[in-house]
């Protein structure tokens, strides 16, 4: 067992903990220097990525997790570098 499977765990019927990782990547498409953040999502048994801008918040990743591991938002802990993320900070804020 890796040390990537201890980081996380998914209960169906309780808190659902997500390890976040980031990678930043300069978007040329906008005009306003709005960055893109690559978000990978680890749970017990998968991983996926996000992609939302730096300004984003924790609560719009949040949501996002929700819709696609089909979890109710407020059951859904997001942790990076081992600190619970807070909806109203913003991604930017974890990325350096």
């Amino acid at each position: 067992m890796s040390s990537d499977d201890n980081n996380s765990t998914i209960k169906p019927s309780e808190e659902s903990s997500n390890t976040v990782e980031n990678s930043e990547q300069p978007s040329s498409s906008t005009s306003e220097s709005k960055e893109m953040i690559n978000i990978i999502v680890k749970t017990s048994k998968e991983r996926e990525q996000f992609q939302l801008t730096n300004d984003a918040s924790v609560k719009d990743l949040r949501q996002m997790v929700s819709e696609r591991y089909k979890v109710e938002p407020h059951k859904i802990c997001l942790i990076f570098s081992g600190k619970i993320l807070k909806d109203g900070d913003t991604l930017e804020n974890h990325s350096k």
